[in-house]
């Protein structure tokens, strides 16, 4: 039983050490945790940092993606143009979600974060 024990022990730890997750899933929230961010005009939205300095966006609760325009100084909506994130000029709130805004699948983001990264360096 102890070898038994053992074994699963040794195999969940290497899965979760390769896939970047634990069992429960929960090493995402453990890293990035759900932060408060505001806008210039006070209202705030919920949602989770993600990324390196090269390539960084926020991951909003509703699987919505949010970067900071610096032009507008508020969050904004992300859309994907000419192979990159950009802010798409519609601020993020609290109120729902946006209209004519497509969600960015996990597997764009990870292309975009590589090809960001190729550039980076």
């Amino acid at each position: 039983m102890k070898t038994l024990f053992l074994i699963f022990f040794l195999l969940t730890y290497l899965y979760s050490d390769q896939n970047n997750s634990t069992v429960l899933g929960a090493q995402k929230e453990i890293n990035n945790p759900i932060n408060t961010f505001k806008q210039k005009d006070g209202s705030s939205f919920s949602g989770r940092p993600c990324g390196e300095a090269y390539f960084n966006y926020i991951e909003l609760e509703n699987g919505y993606i949010a970067l900071y325009n610096q032009e507008s100084k508020q969050y904004e909506y992300a859309l994907v143009k000419n192979g990159a994130l950009r802010p798409s000029g519609i601020p993020v709130s609290s109120d729902g979600t946006p209209k004519n805004i497509p969600k960015i699948s996990e597997q764009t983001l990870k292309q975009l974060e590589a090809d960001a990264f190729k550039k980076h360096f």
